[in-house]
């Protein structure tokens, strides 16, 4: 096979191509990984405050749906207004979660 101007063959521009591109694949690894990991040592504060907040919102909706049965026990007695309260915000979580699973799906659109 006749070589090109610096004596090369096809195969051996094709083997430094190959080369090249791996090595461009591993800069670029190399890139995206320091780029994740910069990233997450940002996030991790803001993560331990986003887990607080859930929280304190999961305490508040308890103490606001036991504050809705008790209000609803001087109608329908203790156990009635509980078992309605339970019942909304289980109605509530089983909508929301139809919703998400509709969305990702894709039968929601």
């Amino acid at each position: 096979m006749p070589g090109g101007e610096n004596g090369e063959t096809l195969r051996d521009l094709v083997v430094r191509l190959i080369d090249s591109a791996k090595d461009y694949l591993r800069a670029e690894m190399t890139v995206a990984k320091r780029t994740a990991l910069e990233w997450a040592a940002r996030a991790k504060p803001a993560i331990v405050f986003v887990i607080i907040a859930i929280l304190l919102l999961q305490a508040g909706l308890t103490v606001l749906l036991a504050a809705l049965g008790l209000t609803l026990a001087h109608w329908i007695g203790t156990a009635g207004g509980m078992a309605v309260a339970g019942v909304l915000a289980l109605a509530l979580a089983g909508l929301l979660a139809w919703l998400a699973v509709s969305r990702i799906t894709g039968k929601g659109r």
